[in-house]
């Protein structure tokens, strides 16, 4: 029988709490507080309990209140136990043990983790709405969380796995991350990488998801842990290996969740960077590796000028911290007759047909629009009427006629096409143990990709003596390394037209076989033992290059990979580290280093922008100003409208909206306060900036005007009304407040002034509208700079009429402006908000930015 007493004090005499609570069963902090009625009395509260309190059914501890909600708690708590003595005692029905575990698990220090799945810390970081209620973690999750499911370390501790490779202290330690096991392209890379580098180091392995490769890495690293939240989860799992940690490699852009843990902990990390920035979205999969990666390794130059733009933006100087290295070498093979016809009959049984001479046409990969499986299908049916006798195969997963992005219409597409007629010549294949026989038994791959970095199949096709026909800018193998590759036969992007014609005159892979019968034609593409030394030689040598560490916490306390909780203040100031000292572009220092990027730039437009600290005051005499609002949604107008004096005080209010009841809605709210509005009914096109430019159109009725502030209401689904942070940053700056008025206003008063916005502490780049500059700086006389440094971000700022006309230039009155819905970055309207600083230059104006660092800005 377990000595329940023995055990209490071995684990709080450790603590230093043995002496104040001697015995588990009664908490004397716990009864004064539970029992306050009882301080009058001046009792000796133990003695109280142990002769009254037990007999009037008081509790005495944490543990006796919950058994009283819920007699069956005994049972949840040994559901969480894993210290086998207690929970054998609590099976046992021992007495007062399950009352112990209780107690035990509620002590601090992380006890609860050495004898339990459950833990305080990870529960409350999991749900900060449980710290927030000030409710005991422990008491919380037995009554209500492990009812609601959720997470406790039980979880946690199922997703790590114990590898094969033991630990060797005298190895360096690397931390291989990838978003998922499965067996496609990036986690294949990954996992020979992670073979290649468990010769010479520890592994440590991470994933977002599982999947049927997990096994496979298990068997060549020291150990795996699964999880979505790594920042959150990592320490409760292995908190002594992640100290271990030298640096990590992020495989692929989809490791970004992992970038979080990473800055967090201070630990180096370089990313293996296979993919476009084009598809690679939500944004932040792109932005985030550029603000806060150590070294970057792209598998293709192609794909490397795909991020030249994100770079630029984000300061990422791509000469001195990226490099180039392929996941494989090209290795052109041969292939033996006889293992080329037991291929063909191979295939030929598998197809339902007899392939005898034919020729051989086939494409891989999963069915997707970015595979270009649908040109491959074109292809192939033009091909046809080239040679009728040609068979083309499609070989990969994904295909699902439920889809309704993609499956649908390609179902439809390969019905069209005869798919798998008997004797037909076109073929679908699933992924199976077959595709090395396909690729043998071919004469050639057609590589249908409309972006695709850097395909395996490609390898695979040269190693087994294919031809490779290929749309040139679509993938990597444009790089200057391939030029003058034999087996490559480019066409023009998109023309399936040409591929077809070049398939169908190429040589036949039946008259280049080996003689021998026997062939050396096994083995994986991706054999290259080397390429995890190349990765890490280049990425530890940058890393020991690092010579400049920035210490500072800098005048703006803001997030972009943390949140703005008090418990992430350190991790703010990490993130903000590292990107300084890495020399990107996140958040400001401070507002005189934003001005000197202004001044000693040799670009006219931001040598004509300024910063201003704010300041408020009651002014007698203001400018002669009017006021635009475009109120799509109008939750917050009332507020705004009511809050800041400038609205009563300017010559016009003009409101914008959509609809006719927006409208009336508008009305109702601005003759309430008492302001006269006038309200114009505009098409929903062109988000706030289109209403306002296209007043301007009219010049009978707001040509007169000179000053104008443009500002918008949009929704912010995370707050109540006025309650929007970063909207009342925005408006705080421009307007004031009821009574007094912000000098962003007064600037105009100079008549060189012609555009006055808030100074936002993050340093914005061109971002997604870096990809559509080349088509508007046709438009625009004044070279685009290549970073704009400031602009009016969140479109509201003061102008001049004569600013927006020079706006309106650029584009016409019959320019056709996209319609809704439209992207969340990259669009022409994005695009104008960066511009506005180019349009006041252009305008003969100078651009003014006052800066409020007291203000919250989100």
């Amino acid at each position: 029988m377990l000595n329940l007493d023995d055990t209490w004090r071995a684990y709080t005499e450790k603590l230093g709490v043995y002496e104040a609570r001697p015995d588990f069963r009664f908490d004397l902090e716990f009864y004064k507080k539970q029992y306050p009625e009882l301080a009058k009395a001046e009792i000796d509260y133990a003695k109280h309990f142990a002769t009254h309190g037990k007999k009037e059914g008081r509790v005495a501890t944490a543990y006796q209140k919950i058994r009283s909600e819920r007699p069956n708690i005994d049972a949840v708590i040994q559901d969480i136990l894993i210290d086998e003595e207690l929970s054998k005692a609590i099976a046992e029905g021992q007495e007062d043990a399950a009352q112990l575990a209780y107690e035990l698990i509620a002590l601090p220090h992380r006890i609860d983790e050495q004898l339990s799945d459950f833990s305080a810390a990870h529960y409350t970081t999991q749900y900060p709405d449980v710290k927030d209620s000030g409710i005991l973690p422990l008491y919380h999750f037995l009554l209500f969380g492990k009812k609601e499911q959720r997470q406790s370390l039980r979880s946690l501790r199922r997703n790590f796995y114990a590898g094969d490779k033991a630990f060797d202290p005298a190895k360096k330690t690397i931390l291989m991350t990838v978003h998922e096991f499965t067996t496609t392209g990036a986690p294949l890379v990954a996992l020979e990488l992670v073979k290649q580098a468990s010769k010479t180091h520890n592994v440590v392995v991470l994933s977002l998801q599982a999947g049927p490769l997990l096994e496979r890495f298990r068997r060549e690293c020291h150990c795996v842990f699964v999880t979505f939240m790594p920042h959150e989860e990592i320490d409760f799992v292995m908190p002594d290996m992640v100290a271990k940690i030298d640096y990590a490699l992020c495989n692929s852009t989809d490791s970004s969740p992992f970038i979080r843990m990473l800055v967090a902990r201070g630990i180096p990390f370089g990313f293996y960077i296979h993919e476009y920035t084009q598809y690679s979205l939500p944004l932040h999969k792109t932005i985030h590796p550029t603000f806060y990666a150590d070294y970057a390794i792209f598998s293709s130059e192609n794909v490397r000028d795909s991020w030249r733009g994100i770079m630029e933006d984000s300061g990422f100087d791509v000469e001195r911290c990226s490099t180039i290295i392929p996941q494989a070498e090209l290795k052109p093979g041969r292939v033996s007759r006889k293992r080329y016809q037991a291929a063909r009959d191979r295939i030929g049984r598998i197809l339902g047909m007899e392939l005898g001479n034919r020729r051989l046409i086939y494409g891989a990969g999963s069915t997707h629009w970015r595979k270009g499986t649908d040109l491959f299908i074109l292809m192939a049916q033009i091909a046809h009427k080239h040679d009728p006798e040609a068979v083309f195969v499609w070989i990969g997963d994904g295909m699902n006629h439920e889809d309704f992005h993609c499956g649908v219409w390609l179902e439809k597409q390969m019905v069209e096409a005869h798919v798998n007629e008997k004797d037909g010549f076109f073929h679908y294949l699933p992924g199976g143990d077959y595709y090395k026989d396909l690729v043998i038994a071919s004469d050639s791959l057609f590589l249908s990709s409309r972006m695709d970095p850097l395909p395996n199949v490609v390898l695979d096709a040269v190693k087994y003596d294919c031809d490779v026909v290929l749309f040139e800018n679509a993938s990597g193998y444009d790089d200057a390394a391939y030029e003058d590759q034999p087996r490559f036969h480019r066409v023009g992007y998109g023309r399936v037209d040409e591929a077809a014609e070049t398939a169908t005159k190429l040589s036949r892979k039946s008259e280049n076989l080996k003689r021998l019968d026997l062939a050396r034609d096994d083995g994986n593409s991706l054999d290259d033992d080397q390429l995890f030394h190349r990765i890490s030689t280049a990425l530890e040598t940058h890393l020991d290059t690092r010579r400049h560490f920035y210490l500072g916490e800098g005048d703006y306390d803001l997030p972009v990979l943390f949140t703005e909780r008090d418990d992430d203040k350190p991790y703010r100031e990490a993130e903000r580290q590292k990107a300084w000292s890495l020399g990107r572009k996140t958040v400001w220092k401070s507002e005189a280093e934003a001005s000197k990027a202004l001044q000693s730039s040799d670009h006219p437009v931001h040598k004509s922008g300024f910063i201003v600290r704010y300041e408020e005051d009651e002014p007698e005499d203001l400018p002669d100003f009017s006021i635009h609002v475009h109120a799509y949604y109008t939750d917050d107008l009332y507020h705004d409208a009511n809050s800041y004096g400038v609205y009563k005080r300017a010559n016009r209010v003009v409101i914008t909206t959509d609809q006719v009841k927006k409208a009336n809605t508008i009305n109702e709210i601005m003759k309430d306060i008492g302001i006269k509005a006038e309200i114009v009914q505009v098409g929903n096109q062109g988000r706030d900036i289109l209403p306002f430019m296209q007043l301007f159109y009219d010049i009978e009725a707001y040509g007169g005007d000179d000053i104008w502030a443009h500002v918008h209401q949009k929704k912010s689904f995370s707050s109540t009304p006025g309650g929007d942070v970063w909207r009342n940053f925005l408006l705080k700056i421009l307007f004031g407040d009821k009574d007094k008025i912000s000098n962003a206003l007064l600037q105009m008063n100079d008549p060189e002034v012609g555009l006055v916005a808030p100074f936002d502490p993050f340093i914005c780049g061109w971002f997604g509208s870096k990809r559509i500059l080349p088509i508007y700086q046709k438009l625009v006389e004044t070279p685009f700079p290549v970073h704009p440094i400031l602009f009016p971000v969140g479109n509201m700022f003061w102008t001049r009429r004569s600013v927006v006309d020079q706006m309106n230039s650029y584009f016409g009155t019959d320019y056709p402006w996209p319609n809704e819905p439209i992207a969340n970055d990259g669009t022409v309207f994005h695009l104008i908000e960066r511009l506005w600083p180019t349009a006041t230059y252009d305008s003969g104006h100078k651009s003014i930015f006052i800066s409020k660092p007291d203000q919250p800005r989100r």
